[in-house]
């Protein structure tokens, strides 16, 4: 499952949340902007 995340959030932990295995949903206002999904 996705974590929710806003842009705003994401730029400022971006390190750790890209270091992270779990996918992100990125939101931009409560919409959805983009999907990060680490490969394995």
């Amino acid at each position: 499952m996705a974590s929710r995340v806003g842009i705003r959030e994401l730029r400022a932990q971006l390190a750790s949340r890209l270091e992270s295995a779990t996918p992100i949903e990125v939101t931009r206002h409560g919409r959805t902007i983009g999907l990060y999904v680490p490969l394995p």
